[in-house]
């Protein structure tokens, strides 16, 4: 690992020990991690790097077929004879030892995933090598220097390359995202509900996996301003603080919360905010289930 970027760690599938009060984890983007995994072969739910905000850099230390998905971003192979290769789409690549592949920064969207043919060694923590970034649970962040050895998994033949994806937002870009109101929409009083539908809420970068900070013209009005007990918290939920302002839980969220949540996203919303960078901006819409899902 020549240079991890903004963030990188290695996901999969997530773990499934709720009662013992451990977050799930997973690849914010579950299509784009599957897809990852599909083109080179792998099977369904390898773990793969997972990196935010662009910038990772690897050098193979032998042949290996690599595939990078999710963010359109710039990838760049460079030659051991000074040659410079652009990888123009989602597709499986040769890497062959002593090249290096560098990724850019993205423009829409916000994180990428890259899996390795035979899969990475990963040491699994309750069966599944996720990073849980807010209890420390499985493997660390990658760092300069960290070797990444194969699995040697067995694998197929590599998938069909397919192109970038052109409905991801860029900073600034107004997206809406579907939710379910409850358990605690009636904490909130109705100018409270209707301004959570009604404003629009920025991305701030105080945003990481565990959660996006958000922030609007107005804050969020309580009807009842008694103390909540602490109760169980899903990924998706919409947390309001004291400040009114709303913090949507993510992929590595607490397991429980002391605020009341006011709305869940739906899942399809779920991996959308996966990929949402700082500066996006968005609109909350109620997802009622005679309406398909946006």
């Amino acid at each position: 690992m020549d240079d991890p970027g903004m963030f990188s760690v290695f996901e999969d599938d997530g773990r499934h020990a709720a009662t013992m009060g451990v977050t799930g984890s997973g690849a914010s983007d579950p299509q784009a991690f599957h897809l990852a995994n599909a083109l080179v072969g792998n099977p369904a739910g390898t773990p793969a790097i997972e990196t935010t905000g662009g910038g990772l850099r690897l050098t193979a230390l032998g042949d290996v077929v690599l595939a990078v998905t999710g963010a359109p971003i710039g990838i760049v192979i460079h030659g051991t004879d000074g040659s410079r290769t652009a990888i123009g789409s989602q597709e499986p690549f040769l890497l062959a030892a002593g090249e290096q592949v560098t990724l850019g920064i993205p423009d829409h969207g916000w994180r990428d995933y890259i899996a390795m043919q035979g899969g990475f060694h990963v040491d699994r923590v309750l069966d599944s090598a996720s990073a849980d970034t807010l209890s420390s649970i499985g493997p660390k962040a990658l760092q300069r220097g960290d070797t990444l050895a194969s699995a040697h998994l067995p694998f197929a033949s590599v998938g069909q390359s397919q192109p970038w994806p052109d409905d991801l937002p860029a900073s600034g870009d107004l997206v809406e995202l579907d939710v379910t109101l409850g358990p605690r929409d009636d904490w909130f009083t109705a100018q409270g509900v209707a301004d959570l539908l009604g404003e629009e809420w920025t991305v701030t970068m105080q945003s990481n996996r565990v959660g996006l900070r958000l922030h609007g013209d107005r804050a969020l009005e309580r009807g009842v301003i008694r103390e909540l007990a602490s109760e169980g918290m899903v990924p998706g939920a919409i947390e309001i603080p004291a400040n009114g302002q709303p913090v949507l839980f993510m992929r590595d969220q607490p397991v429980t919360g002391g605020y009341p949540v006011i709305a869940v996203l739906t899942e399809h919303a779920l991996a959308l905010a996966g990929q949402l960078q700082p500066g996006v901006r968005i609109r909350f819409r109620e997802y009622r289930k005679d309406c398909k899902e946006q």
